[in-house]
C-alpha cells in the first residue's frame, strides 16, 4: 500500500510530540513493506512563490517539504493558501497514493482533504489538538480560561485581533470561511482518528460531527524509553525531591503554574526543577526564568524524547492548561516509571491516575500541596510509583492504521460529499484585497490622490449622464 502522510512539520527541523508521532508511524509503515511519503510544512520561508523541496533520508524515508511565501502563515488567517493547495495536488498527481492521512494543515492549507478529493484519493485525519475546532488552537483564552464554546462569529471573535486594515465585516467572513473549510475537511474524511475518548467527545460537542464519526485509536509511546532507576534515599530527608517538566516552554503547557507552586510550596528548599524545551517568545522565557529565582530550577532547552532517558527524578509535573487529547508525557512518564502530577482535564483524567494524582487547572496552591506531600509522606510516593501502568503500545496504533487503511481502500470516495466554496473564496478575496488597497491609501499620506480619485468618478459620471441625455436615454 502506498500512503501519503501529510504534517505541518517533521523531524529534525520540528521535534514536538505531533511531528515525533509522525515520523515513528511513517518508519514504522515503511519496515512493514508500505510505500510511505511524507508531505510537510516547514518554518523556513520562500520570498518569491511557495516552493515544493524533495527530500530522501538515509533511514528509507522520502517525501516533500511545501516553503510557503506569505507572511505569518502560522495565523488562522493565513490559514488557506491556494498556492500550496495547487503544489499538494500536484504531489498526489505524481505520487498516486492509495490513501492521505492528514496529522495536521497549519503552514500548509486548510484544504488538504479537499484537494486529495480532487485527485480521487480518499483521506484519513488524525485530530491531534483542537485546531479544526478553534481559530487559536487550544481553546484557552486570553484570560486562561477553557473555551466551549461552537466556532463562530460571535464566540470567536472575542479571540482574534482586529487590525486597522480589517474591513467592517472581513473578521467575521474569514471565520465563517475558515469554520466551514474545517467542517468539510472533517467531512470528507474517511476515518476521523482521535487518540482518547476525551478528544472525541470534545470536539464531538463544539462541531458538527456525531460522536459514532470519531474512532479512538491511542497513540502508542513516540520513543522508546527505558525504565529510570529509583533515586537512593528518602526526598525531603535524604535529598531533594527531583521534579522533571518537559514540553515546549508556551503559556497553554502551563509550566508557569509549575513553577509558581514550587515557590508556594512549604519544602521549597527541598524541591529541585528540570525544565526541558524549547521557547520561542523571548518575553514568556523571561517570565519563567523570573518565577524560577529563590528555586532551583534548571532550563535545560530543546531535546528530543531519547535524551528523557538521561534524566533521574522522583516525579514528574504535565501542568498543562490546554484540553490534552492523548499527551505523550503520560507515555513517557510511564515508561520511565515516573507517577504523574498532571491537570484535570481533557485524556488526562482518563490516562493519569492510579500512577499519579489530578489537580485543577491552573491552580497553583493545589499542585504545591501535592509536592508537599511527597514530601510529608513517602509512601504516598511510593504508592504511586507502584501504580504506574506501562505506557500503550506503539505497535497496536500502527496494526490499527493499516486495518483501517485496507478497509478505507476498499470504500474508497462512494458517498463522499464535498463542500468546499471555492467561489466563496474567490469573493472573500476580492474583498479583502480591495480593504487593504484603501488601507494603504489612508496610511500612505495620499489624500491629494483620493481627491483626485473622487473627481475622476465625478467627471466620468456627468459625461456618461451627459452623453445619455443627448442620446434620449437609455434604450
Amino acid at each position: 500500500m502506498k500512503i501519503l502522510l501529510v504534517a505541518h512539520g517533521f523531524p529534525p527541523e520540528n521535534v514536538g510530540g505531533t511531528e515525533t508521532y509522525v515520523e515513528r508511524l511513517a518508519l514504522a509503515l515503511h519496515a512493514r513493506g508500505h510505500e510511505v511519503v511524507v508531505v510537510a510544512g516547514t518554518l523556513r520561508y520562500e520570498a518569491e512563490e511557495p516552493r515544493v523541496e524533495a527530500f530522501q533520508r538515509d533511514d528509507g524515508l522520502r517525501g516533500y517539504w511545501i516553503l510557503r511565501a506569505d507572511l505569518y502563515f502560522d495565523s488562522w488567517e493565513k490559514s488557506y493558501e491556494p498556492r500550496v493547495g495547487r503544489a499538494f495536488r500536484e504531489i498526489l498527481e505524481r505520487e498516486r497514493p492509495d490513501v492521505v492521512h492528514v496529522h495536521h494543515w497549519v503552514r500548509l492549507t486548510r484544504d488538504l482533504l479537499h484537494q486529495a478529493y480532487l485527485a480521487g484519493i480518499p483521506g484519513v485525519v488524525t485530530l491531534h489538538d483542537l485546531w479544526t475546532t478553534c481559530l487559536i488552537c487550544f481553546r484557552v483564552k486570553a484570560d486562561q480560561s477553557f473555551c466551549t464554546s461552537v466556532p463562530g462569529n460571535d464566540p470567536c471573535r472575542g479571540c482574534v485581533e482586529s487590525k486597522p486594515w480589517h474591513g467592517p465585516s472581513e473578521i467575521a467572513r474569514a471565520i465563517e470561511l475558515w469554520r466551514d473549510d474545517a467542517r468539510n475537511e472533517l467531512a470528507l474524511a474517511r476515518r476521523v482518528f482521535v487518540p482518547s475518548r476525551a478528544q472525541g467527545e470534545l470536539v464531538s460537542r463544539v462541531s458538527s460531527l456525531a460522536p459514532e464519526r470519531f474512532t479512538v485509536l491511542p497513540h502508542g509511546i513516540a520513543a522508546e524509553l527505558p525504565p529510570s532507576p529509583t533515586l537512593p534515599g528518602v526526598p525531603g530527608r535524604d535529598r531533594p525531591l527531583r521534579v522533571a517538566c518537559w514540553s515546549h516552554l508556551y503559556p497553554a503547557k502551563g509550566q508557569q503554574v509549575l513553577l509558581e507552586a514550587v515557590r508556594r510550596a512549604r519544602h521549597r528548599a527541598q524541591l529541585e526543577v528540570d525544565l526541558l524545551g524549547d521557547c520561542w517568545d523571548p518575553s514568556h522565557r523571561a517570565s519563567l526564568a523570573a518565577l524560577a529565582e529563590g528555586s532551583v530550577v534548571r532550563f535545560r532547552g530543546p531535546f528530543r524524547p531519547p535524551e528523557l532517558a538521561a534524566l533521574r527524578a522522583d516525579l514528574a509535573v504535565l501542568p498543562s492548561l490546554c484540553h490534552e487529547s492523548y499527551s505523550f508525557v503520560v507515555d513517557e512518564a510511564r515508561a520511565l516509571g515516573w507517577p504523574l502530577l498532571a491537570t484535570r482535564a481533557g485524556a488526562l483524567e482518563e490516562r493519569v491516575p492510579p500512577g499519579g494524582e489530578l489537580f485543577t487547572r491552573g491552580d497553583a496552591d493545589e499542585l504545591a500541596r501535592l509536592l508537599d506531600a511527597a514530601i510529608d509522606e513517602p509512601e504516598r510516593l511510593a504508592r504511586w510509583r507502584a501504580a504506574v501502568r506501562p505506557p500503550d503500545r506503539f505497535a497496536d496504533s500502527v496494526a490499527g492504521l493499516e486495518e483501517h487503511y485496507a478497509a478505507v481502500l476498499r470504500a474508497g470516495l462512494s458517498g463522499v460529499v464535498d463542500r468546499f466554496d471555492g467561489a466563496a473564496h474567490e469573493d472573500f478575496e476580492t474583498y479583502r484585497s480591495e480593504q487593504r488597497y484603501r488601507h494603504a491609501l489612508r496610511w500612505s499620506g495620499a489624500p491629494e490622490h483620493i481627491a483626485n480619485l473622487e473627481r475622476e468618478n465625478r467627471q466620468l459620471r456627468a459625461q456618461l449622464e451627459e452623453r445619455l441625455g443627448s442620446e434620449g436615454g437609455p434604450a
